[in-house]
């Protein structure tokens, strides 16, 4: 019988120390290793947006564009304009894979593309060297979550990082000072 008891224990020994080193793997595994693999959209929303404004004091906010809109009403539509952009951003069924070589692609519906990207030294933030419309040469996504299996992206974008002339714009309207976009993205591992 003592021997069948300790047979138990050291059972339990075995199964909680297994247990313990699958655990302080998956801490241990750094977000480089995490990343590397094939990542398809989820979900896309616009978080929140500021656009400063000549003659109004302050910002125009996702929080107070409708009060601006009674003023300004090309304002009105703002709002859902950005949230739209998301889906141009990262349009549904888009994949991103990213390569232990530091090579990505991006694939979606309306085409493929490709380059080098690179994770921030306290790995926080992942950085794609890119050439496209919006004039970007590098997109850079803060990581706001990250598991093996899901991704969550904070993408930000203001008016030193676009191009406007790349888009056809000489420049914004006059009465638009500066402007900051964020969204958020949200992945899965395929």
């Amino acid at each position: 019988m003592n021997s069948f008891i300790s047979k138990i224990h050291y059972s339990f020994l075995v199964i909680a120390v297994t247990l313990t080193a699958c655990t302080d793997d998956d801490e241990d595994a750094d977000r480089r290793d995490m990343l590397i693999g094939t990542w398809e959209i989820q979900s896309g929303e616009l978080v929140d947006y500021r656009v400063r404004i000549n003659g109004i004091n302050g910002e125009i906010g996702r929080d107070n564009v409708q009060t601006v809109a009674l003023l300004i009403p090309e304002v009105a539509e703002l709002d859902q304009d950005l949230e739209d952009a998301a889906n141009v951003v990262f349009p549904a069924g888009t994949t991103v894979s990213f390569a232990d070589n530091n090579d990505y692609t991006f694939a979606s519906p309306d085409g493929t593309d490709s380059g080098t990207w690179s994770l921030s030294d306290n790995e926080e933030t992942i950085s794609l060297d890119v050439a496209n419309e919006l004039g970007l040469n590098q997109l850079n996504m803060v990581i706001e979550s990250l598991t093996n299996q899901q991704i969550s992206l904070l993408f930000s974008i203001n008016r030193a990082d676009v191009n406007l002339q790349a888009l056809g714009v000489d420049e914004l309207p006059n009465d638009i000072e500066d402007f900051t976009i964020e969204y958020r993205f949200q992945f899965i591992k395929q």
